[in-house]
């Protein structure tokens, strides 16, 4: 029996990041923008998960290898995501706000109704 060459599959995970916060100017000076220091996140898990013994081998000798997409959307400035590129998302990320959930603020109510579907 012979065994079928290894081969290289990639997997993408694409992921919606809606910014919720301007970050201060010395933290973004420092780590970016929130959808950069999200992106950066995503990319060294998933070349973590590639390297290590999470990703085994698959039948037929395929291995996964692992990246992440990212799309921001500035939900302060009301951007969410259209239905037609909700079809296309594997996950949203809603990062961090000094705003509350529920504060009476329009694009916090927007990104709730959103979120609530």
């Amino acid at each position: 029996m012979h065994s079928l060459p290894s081969s290289t599959e990639t997997l993408t995970l694409h992921l919606a990041i809606l910014i919720c916060e301007v970050l201060p100017p010395p933290v973004s000076c420092l780590r970016g923008p929130f959808d950069q220091i999200f992106q950066d996140f995503f990319d060294r898990g998933a070349k973590r998960l590639s390297e290590n013994n999470h990703n085994e081998q698959c039948p037929g000798g395929a291995k996964k290898q692992i990246q992440v997409r990212t799309t921001p959307y500035n939900a302060t400035a009301g951007q969410l995501p259209e239905a037609e590129a909700l079809e296309e998302l594997d996950g949203l990320v809603v990062t961090g706000s000094s705003a509350g959930a529920y504060e009476d603020i329009e694009w916090v109510k927007k990104l709730g109704g959103f979120l609530q579907g």
